[in-house]
């Protein structure tokens, strides 16, 4: 996929530098833009297509440093959450079966 030019239109609107974020289950739309940031920085993903063209667009648009920090922020542990008190029990507990 990141390899793949046709695909930059949706990975722009991913990572908020195009139109809107077409899909809620991949995250917020910073954390799309920090993840491909950072998949600049790693040589195996930073000369795919994807990857490799829209570097410039997340730096001008974000800022190295605001992406870099963002990075940082999705690898910092935390407790809080949107999971229903219920459900989370539920997972604490063990109580929830693959099925559901």
């Amino acid at each position: 996929v990141l390899d793949k030019d046709e695909k930059l239109p949706e990975m722009r609107e991913l990572s908020g530098l195009a139109g809107h974020k077409p899909w809620e289950c991949v995250g917020e739309i910073l954390e799309a833009a920090a993840a491909l940031w950072r998949l600049t920085k790693l040589d195996e993903w930073k000369n795919t297509a994807v990857v490799r063209k829209l570097k410039p667009e997340l730096e001008q648009f974000y800022g190295a440093e605001k992406l870099d920090t963002a990075w940082a922020e999705l690898l910092t542990p935390t407790t809080v959450h949107a999971i229903p008190k219920e459900l989370a029990q539920a997972i604490l507990n063990n109580e929830v079966s693959h099925a559901d």
